[in-house]
């Protein structure tokens, strides 16, 4: 039985594994620690060589070879492949994300399940590790500061505060489907937003289609945007300023009036 393999042999590595010393907080052997993560994890039914079959070596490997997810999960790698994720990683790509990018890879929990990477409200954040990043963004000529925009919008409040039906990455983008917008196949191309709105919203029509989501407030990408956000800083900022230096000659002719009474106001 897979199950009873694994068992055996976490309970070889154990044994084998030098002996801890040091108090309780003293982390881990490597070993130990892909032991605990898998136990809690999804894939708690395993058996290290499910996914590993070279199995243990006397002498640590400096790298494991590629995880083949597909072994288990062919639909979700079939389309995967099809990706723009995938076929960046089948030309050797080192930045693109792998399953393990996303999931994780010992302590992967399902989907509904709070801790995971990719559950509905930790989804953007796992996503931002790629797409907030401004150098990412600048080597492969890609938008950036999708998160905090995301993050600033409707959704990305919602979202932030534990409602889990809002719309996320995945709503719009797809999970393991995800194409360049110029893609047909993209469920953000123009002629399919309606239909991907429409997921959430069913009386979404083209021109409901046409709003962004992704508005930063620069003259660049929204201007109007721009203009009433920088018009209310100032005026906020102004406004706030006023109220201070009131107060400040309030209090001041307060104090006055008490160490001179005879000044009147």
């Amino acid at each position: 039985m897979p199950a009873a393999r694994g068992l055996i042999r976490a309970a070889l590595i154990l044994a084998l594994a030098p002996a801890r010393t040091g108090s309780a907080a003293d982390p881990l052997p490597l070993p130990e620690q892909r032991i605990q993560e898998l136990g809690r994890s999804a894939h708690a039914n395993l058996a290290c060589t499910g996914c590993h079959p070279r199995g243990l070596d006397q002498v640590p490997r400096p790298r494991m070879e590629p995880v083949d997810c597909g072994a288990c999960h062919e639909p979700e790698a079939a389309v995967y492949r099809e990706s723009i994720h995938g076929v960046e990683a089948g030309k050797g790509n080192p930045d693109v994300p792998t399953c393990a990018s996303c999931h994780g890879s010992h302590a992967i929990a399902p989907v509904s399940a709070a801790e995971s990477r990719v559950s509905l409200k930790n989804l953007p954040q796992t996503c931002s590790t790629c797409h907030e990043s401004m150098a990412f963004s600048k080597k492969y000529g890609l938008p950036s500061r999708r998160y905090s925009t995301y993050r600033s919008s409707f959704h990305g409040e919602a979202n932030r505060f534990g409602q889990t039906t809002v719309a996320n990455c995945a709503s719009c983008h797809g999970a393991h489907n995800i194409f360049p917008r110029s893609d047909r196949r993209s469920t953000i191309a123009p002629a399919n937003l309606v239909k991907t709105c429409g997921q959430c919203h069913p009386r979404a029509t083209d021109n409901f289609a046409r709003g962004k989501v992704h508005v930063e407030a620069t003259p660049q990408n929204s201007m109007g945007v721009f203009v009433v956000r920088t018009f209310y800083y100032w005026f906020i900022g102004i406004l706030v300023g006023l109220f201070v230096l009131h107060i400040t000659f309030d209090l001041f002719g307060r104090a006055r009036r008490r160490l001179r009474p005879e000044v009147k106001p």
